[in-house]
């Protein structure tokens, strides 16, 4: 089984440079292959303002939802979803950042990785919301829920279906592999 560094360094050339004070330096040279998204420029414009948008609304709906007074918030279904769907929002901000800031060439690796990330991350996110919004429902039903209470259920949804936006636009955005980096720096290596 290959160690975490040289899973890490598969793609990497590690090279010996001479600097000008007579040190030794390791240089790390990119060897693997490149990708960009597979879309026009506006094209992905569009998709990295829709991410951004998007996870921005389930943010202010989920923080808006999650904060109010309510006795469905307080039963234990309830919170048990909510504090799930938290760990899941703060990995679907950890993949829509890099996306919308990514830029048009990436490492093959760097790409995959965000694209997965982005993927599993709000579909477990979707699927947490749908839970919490059952749970609320369900305490509707048996407790008696007030408008609010039908707000947060609402405001629950809305923060699930858009993270299935999310999703259903990084499913339809493809990827293309590029060229490998053959030039290396050949000035002072050992």
């Amino acid at each position: 089984m290959k160690s975490f560094q040289e899973r890490l360094l598969k793609d990497f050339d590690v090279r010996q440079e001479l600097q000008k004070n007579g040190r030794v330096k390791k240089v790390y040279v990119y060897k693997g292959e490149y990708a960009s998204w597979d879309a026009s420029k506006e094209e992905l414009r569009r998709y990295k303002r829709l991410h951004r948008n998007a996870a921005i609304l389930l943010c202010a709906f989920y923080v808006w939802a999650a904060l109010q007074r309510i006795p469905m918030n307080a039963s234990k279904v309830s919170g048990f979803f909510t504090l799930l769907s938290l760990a899941a929002l703060v990995a679907v901000i950890m993949g829509v950042v890099p996306f919308v800031r990514s830029k048009e060439k990436m490492y093959v690796r760097d790409l995959r990785e965000m694209k997965a990330v982005i993927l599993w991350s709000t579909m477990i996110y979707f699927i947490l919301q749908a839970g919490n919004v059952l749970a609320g429902i369900v305490h509707g039903v048996t407790q008696g829920g007030s408008l609010v209470s039908a707000l947060v259920i609402l405001a629950y949804g809305i923060s699930g279906a858009l993270a299935l936006v999310i999703f259903l636009a990084q499913n339809k955005l493809k990827y293309k592999i590029l060229e490998k980096n053959k030039t290396w720096k050949q000035k002072g290596q050992i």
